[in-house]
């Protein structure tokens, strides 16, 4: 019964969830560092990308005026996410760039599998309780 608390107490979750959260404070870094990158080394790109910002507070020298752009072009979540997937033809100039998109998407498959089996791990927990007590669904 108290491997059971243990498992699910308060001290062990937040450990847990505090490692995962830090891949995605690296994958925030490693884009805030990417678009950085690109602001001051293709600045072609970076327009033609719609004036990106960085994710942890690394804002662009200039802003676009068109609020659409400013909201889904240049929208931190939306070039990290996109980057996620597919590799922009500037980065391939660039070897230090190219070491920044693989650390945003090695940073970004930890997150996401940690996430993942973070709620397996409560979905398990969940299906131990029930059975252990004979609550809920497994009645």
């Amino acid at each position: 019964m108290t491997l059971i608390f243990q498992l699910t107490g308060c001290g062990s979750v937040l450990a847990v969830l505090g490692f995962i959260i830090t891949f995605l404070f690296k994958a925030f870094k490693a884009h805030n560092d990417l678009i950085k990158f690109q602001c001051e080394n293709a600045p072609d790109a970076w327009r033609t990308s719609g004036e990106p910002s960085g994710m942890l507070g690394y804002r662009a020298p200039t802003q676009s005026q068109n609020f659409i752009t400013r909201l889904f072009t240049s929208n931190p979540a939306f070039t990290g996410l996109a980057w996620t997937f597919y590799t922009p033809s500037w980065v391939k100039d660039f070897p230090e760039a190219q070491d920044l998109l693989r650390k945003l998407r090695r940073n970004t498959l930890a997150w996401n599998v940690g996430v993942i089996l973070w709620v397996i791990y409560f979905i398990a927990i969940l299906f131990l309780f029930g059975y252990l007590f004979e609550v809920g669904f497994l009645k």
